[in-house]
């Protein structure tokens, strides 16, 4: 039988370093049970152990040995892989997780909806088509139905499978979805603080207030709690590929810092931009969201459809539950200050999405045309594709700063001939599109990559 590899997260990584820390309590095995690491000490990993960088909240895989240089019961991460769930956290799939994958591609196709239909731009069928053979999100439910089971037997799975460490301290089985699991995770607190282990106390609060929020969005919006409205951060670039140009719901604070930057010709990589980047921490996909938005963008620059009350409403309920709410859109021609003037006929019906940070989903809140998720989904992405054929030689717009700021992960930095380079990777990303392989392309989880022309 093979022998099970770890699975944890990268908790710090010391500046202009090429090492980092996996935290012990992060560690699950592979198959998300509980691994029983005999150490005390948070995990070393180096670069040269298999990733080209590391960055704080990277999942990794990896075997452990001993680390002979810190001595005692301390541990190496050797063999290390970026980790890409393959068991998807799907509402509604049976305890075995069957029945759920979508081995034939038609049935990633969803037939938009006659008002999108009456609205929406001419996208031939061939450019759809293609897209499907790129085979977008394809562990995800083609559905909006309601899930059989209950929301709170939803909830507690949910708790169960993003939250494995708290579930290895779970002994007497309390409902992981009740407030009587507080008392559980407290008790835990208070023990590792008993034996000195303050590192590990001060991580398991981190995550036990990541917890309690997911469990209040969980309780508060039950309507969530659908197959299709619960999507994988591994997708993040298959939704973004249909709705690249984002607008934040922000707070006073973020929106004068985002009014500040607007004005320049050269600004910061906003820290929420930041945030995204990090989330797949490969330079394709920073690269591709970064040449939609590297300005910061809150509602105050939004132009586009009327938002519906509804919409609006849901924002307003929601705000404080979310660390970020964003209306994703299609309006490709809003990106063009940083690249050359462009001309395009927007698409419609953009999305809201919602983050808690620390929890592996994307929370569907809502679409404007109150349609599901998927409805169009695939035309969209046709339409980013047939944006960027048109307009790549724009994108020497980037050059008109000297050395703007850009990022890698885990850190910004400033890149010279940014609008040629950024030419090259979009030549590169089209090439994975033809290939049938953008999607794992813009995730680094590809096998068979189109030769790079970088």
């Amino acid at each position: 039988m093979k022998n099970q590899r770890y699975v944890g997260t990268v908790s710090s990584t010391p500046r202009n370093e090429q090492y980092g820390f996996v935290n012990r309590s992060s560690v699950t095995n592979e198959d998300g049970s509980a691994a029983n690491l005999r150490t005390s000490h948070d995990i070393y990993v180096h670069h040269d152990d298999g990733v080209s960088s590391l960055s704080v909240g990277m999942q990794i895989e990896f075997d452990a040995v001993a680390d002979n240089r810190r001595g005692g019961d301390a541990l190496r991460a050797i063999n290390v892989t970026h980790h890409v769930s393959q068991e998807l956290v799907l509402v509604g799939d049976n305890e075995n997780g069957t029945g759920h994958a979508l081995a034939d591609p038609r049935s990633l196709y969803v037939r938009p909806t006659p008002a999108q239909l009456a609205l929406m731009k001419p996208i031939d069928q061939g450019s759809v088509d293609k897209v499907i053979a790129n085979r977008p999100m394809p562990l995800m439910p083609r559905t909006s139905g309601e899930s059989t089971l209950s929301a709170a037997e939803i909830t507690q799975r949910l708790m169960r499978k993003i939250f494995p460490q708290f579930e290895a301290i779970n002994e007497n089985g309390v409902d992981m979805a009740s407030d009587a699991f507080d008392n559980v995770i407290k008790q835990a607190i208070a023990d590792h603080q008993t034996f000195g282990m303050a590192d590990q106390a001060a991580h398991m609060e981190k995550q036990a207030r990541t917890y309690k929020g997911l469990r209040t969005v969980l309780r508060t919006e039950e309507d969530l709690l659908r197959p299709d409205t619960l999507i994988p951060i591994q997708y993040l670039p298959d939704l973004f590929m249909a709705v690249p140009v984002w607008y934040f719901y922000a707070d006073a604070k973020t929106q004068k810092e985002a009014s500040e930057l607007k004005r320049l010709d050269d600004p910061h990589v906003h820290e929420n931009l930041a945030y995204f980047c990090n989330l797949v921490p490969n330079q394709r996909w920073i690269d591709t969201f970064l040449m939609y938005n590297r300005r910061m963008r809150t509602l105050a620059d939004y132009t586009g459809d009327i938002i519906p009350p509804r919409i609006i409403a849901r924002m307003r309920k929601m705000a404080l539950l979310f660390d970020f709410m964003v209306i994703m859109t299609p309006y490709h021609d809003v990106a063009g200050r940083d690249w050359e003037d462009l001309q395009w006929l927007r698409s419609i019906d953009p999305y809201l999405i919602g983050f808690v940070k620390g929890v592996p989903l994307m929370f569907v809140l809502g679409r404007f045309s109150d349609s599901g998720t998927f409805p169009l989904f695939n035309e969209l992405v046709a339409d980013t594709v047939g944006f960027l054929r048109g307009n790549i030689q724009r994108l020497q717009g980037f050059d008109r700063v000297n050395g703007p700021y850009w990022y890698q992960p885990g850190r910004e930095k400033s890149v010279g001939s940014l609008g040629t380079k950024l030419i090259r990777h979009t030549e590169n990303l089209l090439s994975a599109f033809d290939s049938g392989n953008l999607f794992d392309w813009l995730r680094g989880s590809d096998e068979r990559l189109p030769a790079s022309r970088n």
